[in-house]
């Protein structure tokens, strides 16, 4: 989601379509594939991140920062 939030960005510098689209499609997956609708077990925004692989840590769960930059790139795409 990080990246997602860079690519409008990029867009604006370059006028190149495919970091405008990417950043569209990239949304567009997460929103259908893993937002979080259980809204008893709330957790998070978007489920199935994951900080540290390697270390066994935080997998499989809702990360406060891919959270953060879900919402702020959707606010950014949609001002475009």
């Amino acid at each position: 989601t990080i990246s997602t939030f860079a690519l409008p960005d990029l867009y604006k510098l370059t006028k190149k379509e495919k970091y405008k689209s990417s950043a569209y499609n990239i949304l567009k997956s997460l929103s259908l594939n893993y937002l979080s609708i259980d809204l008893k077990n709330y957790q998070g925004i978007i489920m199935h991140g994951c900080d540290d692989k390697n270390g066994g840590y935080y997998t499989n769960s809702s990360l406060i920062y891919g959270d953060y930059y879900f919402i702020e790139s959707l606010k950014k795409i949609k001002r475009d």
